[in-house]
C-alpha cells in the first residue's frame, strides 16, 4: 500500500507578497495544467483554499484549523 497525494500546482497572482486586508496570498491556475503524484510524507503542511472566483482564483489560508474550517463551511 502506498500513501500518495495528487498535487495540482498553482501560481501566485501579483507576486508572492501578501495582499489585501486579509493578509493572504492570492493564487490561480497555472497557464500549464500541471499536477503530480507525491508521497504524503513529502507534504510539509496544509493550507485551505478560499475561493474568490470559482475554479479560477483562491486565497491561501495556512493559519486556520480544521474545526474552524468545518464551522465556516457547514
Amino acid at each position: 500500500m502506498y500513501r500518495l497525494a495528487n498535487v495540482s500546482l498553482l501560481q501566485c497572482i501579483s507576486g508572492n507578497a501578501v495582499q489585501g486586508a486579509e493578509g493572504m496570498l492570492r493564487v490561480g491556475c497555472s497557464t500549464r495544467e500541471e499536477s503530480m503524484v507525491v508521497p504524503i510524507a513529502k507534504v510539509e503542511g496544509m493550507a485551505h483554499l478560499i475561493p474568490l472566483e470559482l475554479g479560477k482564483s483562491w486565497l491561501v489560508n495556512n493559519r486556520i484549523d480544521l474545526e474552524t474550517c468545518d464551522a465556516l463551511y457547514d
